[in-house]
């Protein structure tokens, strides 16, 4: 059982190629609280996915922001990350 447990888990975060930018917007702003300390994230909205997005500590993203992304393609699906452009005013502004 360990095994399948830990085959998913790498095969989940093993990227198929290079990532590429993509977009979403900010819906909720989280604190997930873990042995090393605090970790701001995002609820961020992707087309019609909505994943879950680690901040840097110094964005400054607020909810309706646009914020870069790099979207990873992996074996059982997409992982991403917070790109280098951080957030930006919300759509319209």
């Amino acid at each position: 059982m360990l095994v399948l447990v830990l085959g998913g888990m790498f095969l989940r975060a093993m990227a198929i190629g290079p990532g590429h930018s993509t977009y979403g917007a900010v819906d909720e702003l989280t604190i997930r609280e873990t042995k090393f300390g605090t970790l701001p994230g995002a609820w961020v909205r992707v087309g019609e996915r909505r994943v879950y997005v680690v901040l840097n500590r110094v964005s400054r993203c607020a909810i309706g922001s646009r914020i870069e992304l790099v979207e990873h393609r992996t074996l059982l699906g997409r992982r991403y990350e917070a790109g280098l452009g951080g957030c930006s005013g919300p759509k319209g502004v």
